[in-house]
């Protein structure tokens, strides 16, 4: 095992003599901000693809709303290969136009929504059947 000092950030090596480390993508730096600023940028970059490649996609598809029912305020979409039905746009059934006009014209209360809409009005929710299973949990955990 080296005693030699290690990069916070990367790990790798740093030279005692010059305080320089080598990472692995041969990137020299002398501190941890060095190190990190580089992965940050092209995290950023990584991100801003993945958004611009899900929202040409969300383009294209289409949620499919029960309007019969709402789930205290929220919306019911069917849910994957419409097996159920589901509050959580996450898990909604996303299909191309044809296939959602073809299933909302069997039945009058089904009602298609572009999933780019439907996106930029999406709120997280917690499942009080979730919150009070870990409260359980917690108390068990407690009483150990």
């Amino acid at each position: 095992m080296s005693d030699k000092p290690k990069c916070g950030a990367c790990g790798m090596e740093i030279d005692r003599d010059s305080g320089i480390a080598y990472c692995g993508t041969y990137v020299r730096h002398n501190n941890r901000s060095d190190c990190i600023s580089p992965l940050k940028a092209r995290i950023a970059e990584l991100e801003r693809q993945l958004a611009e490649a899900a929202e040409a996609e969300s383009s294209d598809l289409f949620v499919i709303q029960d309007s019969r029912s709402y789930v205290g305020n929220s919306v019911l979409w069917w849910a994957v290969d419409g097996g159920g039905y589901t509050c959580e746009l996450d898990k909604a059934w996303k299909v191309p136009r044809e296939k959602a006009e073809g299933i909302c014209r069997d039945r009058s209360t089904d009602v298609m929504w572009p999933l780019a809409l439907v996106s930029g009005l999406a709120q997280k929710h917690v499942d009080i059947q979730h919150l009070h299973a870990a409260e359980d949990a917690t108390r068990e955990g407690e009483k150990r």
